[in-house]
């Protein structure tokens, strides 16, 4: 993990190592929609900017907002989800 070439390198791309992921984790492919989201959120809660909703990504979902709605999707399915974030 980091920055292999050495070339335009940012500070926390520094030092190249190694990283073992020591149990199974699953990434998910594509976005949350929000027709995925509003199953969780009252519709009116995010603003799509005019873009559209339905199968679009959600946007203008706060980090804490999407920790809850990792938390509800956890408890409907009785799998474990959360967001990725940097150490």
């Amino acid at each position: 993990m980091g920055c292999v070439s050495g070339i335009n390198c940012f500070d926390d791309q520094k030092p190249v190592h190694q990283v073992t992921i020591s149990q199974p984790l699953a990434i998910s492919r594509f976005e949350i929609t929000f027709e995925e989201y509003e199953r969780y959120a009252d519709p009116s809660h995010i603003d799509d900017e005019g873009w559209g909703r339905g199968r679009r990504p959600a946007v203008n979902v706060s980090w804490n907002d999407a920790k809850q709605y990792m938390g509800w999707l956890s408890s409907q399915t009785g799998q474990t989800y959360c967001l990725l974030r940097k150490l």
